[in-house]
């Protein structure tokens, strides 16, 4: 019974999972994962190789994985899009994917075994 509880938990979990795109979206240093319409996007805005601003969040339109770089009078803007989960994150897309896959090992261990 044990093993038939946690595969019906598993299939949640993947249903669940899939149902839309999730985006990081940050503000002054704190982020929220949010469901997306559209794209994530990141962009990075630089000034002498120094990054000046850097927003997280979702684009309301679905774009085509891609970077595109602007400079307006050596102010260089980098946008990218992406269109999976967690994807706008740079280094703690990782962290994101942990977080998902943590509570269902402890589940796991917990009650089938």
């Amino acid at each position: 019974m044990g093993r038939f509880i946690g595969i019906f938990f598993i299939l949640c979990a993947v249903l669940t999972i899939g149902s839309a795109l999730k985006c990081f979206e940050c503000d002054e240093g704190s982020c929220n994962i949010q469901d997306c319409g559209g794209s994530c996007v990141n962009i990075i805005t630089k000034n002498n190789d120094v990054v000046v601003t850097q927003q997280t969040n979702c684009w309301p339109i679905v774009e085509e994985k891609k970077c595109v770089t602007s400079d307006t009078h050596g102010i260089i803007t980098k946008t990218c899009y992406c269109n999976t989960d967690g994807c706008n994150a740079g280094s703690i897309t990782s962290l994101f994917g942990l977080l998902l896959v943590v509570p269902l090992i402890i589940h796991c261990i917990l009650f089938l075994y």
